[in-house]
């Protein structure tokens, strides 16, 4: 598993436009019509940039940003930032696909980008409001551009890296703490001056400075922006393993997260163990990718498992890894079976993952168990977006516990209360 340098870039064209067609004409298909996830009225109103800004804090300003320059071209708010969704979606499988052509031929990164970029949960927040394809993008760009540094590339790249961070920062503020990881990572590996950190921090520090003095401008001061910080910290925590203990905490998040990698991948899901098992077996040569990707997926999955409940957009990166664990899994056994062997395997799982996302149906809701399935898995389907299902376990009034959780999968119990609001999808 190392990279290989492309002597005809000319010959990766065809497999570049191709994942960006194919990428763009997905989401376009499931273009929403409606707002799609609870924080859209947000972010709508947070266009006025004024001190009635709500969008969850640390803001995602970038993302606000993002949408007004799509609604200065005459498009109405909901489709400004579907735009800015599907824009931001169809760059980081972009960059997905550059980062897989570093190590595989260009049709088989294509498959391994298209296969990602269409499986359940990553199509489904393509199409939302939710912010969360702005992992797979920046950290797919920041182990690109680090890819090429430490094939000795030059410091540009290390650069580009920052930029990336950077930007992702000003999309999402907290990608400073998901994305700087990786970065660091891929400076300390490449044994980079000291005066190139220095540039790559200092990229950084003035992008986290316009996220920061953007959002405290239209909130009133630092002070009030700092305020909202903290109260928004404070609601975190109180689904993390400090406030619900190990069993309602640690194993509740933990389950959530296995449970929803478990419907976002499981075509994916056996060959990413196996590829998984035969890197650690060659740990001695690949002992670098073991800690780029540890490093790209520390941050979500303790944020996922000790903090916030093991949200689905958090298994993102870990979804990303997962394809090019499979991806070298595949190419690496099946080539010997022929040069396509492995393409076609790997259309297989992408297929699979879309008849899958565009198959399944919302469930008639009679029983809690069927809420339950709902908000947790059915709802990351084509179905949801094109309904728009916007509900979550709160407004039918049931209890998220895990305990309650667990009974009503065993011996569903009537829904405590039908919201009147339009959570759920209408006949």
């Amino acid at each position: 598993m190392q990279p290989t340098a492309r002597s005809q870039p000319s010959a990766a064209e065809a497999p570049l436009w191709t994942v960006i067609g194919v990428t763009l004409l997905s989401r376009l298909l499931c273009w929403p019509g409606a707002i799609v996830g609870k924080d859209g009225p947000a972010y709508i109103n947070a266009m006025k940039l004024d001190r009635t800004f709500d969008v969850p804090m640390p803001g995602n300003v970038g993302w606000v940003l993002l949408g007004k320059l799509f609604h200065a071209f005459g498009l109405s708010p909901v489709n400004a930032f579907a735009a800015a969704t599907v824009s931001v979606s169809v760059a980081g499988t972009l960059f997905f696909y550059l980062l897989a052509a570093r190590f595989w031929r260009p049709w088989m990164a294509a498959c391994c980008a298209l296969a990602m970029a269409l499986s359940p949960v990553v199509w489904y927040h393509a199409d939302t409001f939710n912010t969360y394809e702005t992992w797979l993008c920046v950290c797919s760009a920041i182990a690109y551009f680090g890819v090429r540094l430490l094939e000795g590339g030059g410091h540009r790249w290390a650069y580009r890296a920052a930029v990336a961070t950077g930007l992702g920062t000003i999309l999402r503020p907290d990608m400073v703490t998901f994305g700087g990881p990786l970065l660091i990572g891929f400076l300390a590996l490449s044994r980079a001056p000291l005066r190139v950190w220095a540039a790559c921090v200092g990229i950084c520090a003035a992008c986290c400075c316009v996220w920061f003095f953007t959002t405290a401008a239209a909130l009133g001061g630092p002070a009030e922006y700092l305020s909202r910080v903290h109260k928004q910290v404070e609601y975190i925590e109180t689904y993390g393993t400090g406030a619900k203990g190990f069993f309602e905490g640690l194993g509740r998040n933990s389950a959530k997260l296995a449970l929803v990698l478990a419907w976002a991948g499981p075509f994916v899901a056996p060959f990413a163990v196996l590829g998984l098992l035969r890197v650690l077996r060659r740990a001695r040569t690949h002992w670098r990718w073991i800690v780029l990707g540890g490093l790209a997926l520390a941050p979500s999955l303790y944020f996922a498992i000790f903090m916030f409940m093991g949200s689905p957009g958090l298994v993102l990166p870990t979804m990303g890894v997962g394809f090019l664990l499979a991806a070298y899994w595949l190419d690496d056994v099946l080539r010997a079976r022929g040069p396509n062997a492995p393409l076609w395997a790997m259309g297989i799982v992408g297929a699979l993952g879309a008849v899958q996302f565009l198959a399944t149906p919302i469930l008639e809701e009679r029983t809690q168990r069927d809420v339950i399935l709902n908000v947790m898995f059915t709802k990351l389907s084509a179905h949801a977006i094109r309904r728009p299902y916007n509900a979550n376990l709160a407004d039918y009034g049931i209890d998220a516990s895990l305990a309650n959780t667990l009974r009503q999968m065993r011996h569903p119990e009537a829904i405590p209360h039908i919201p009147t609001e339009d959570v759920i999808p209408q006949p």
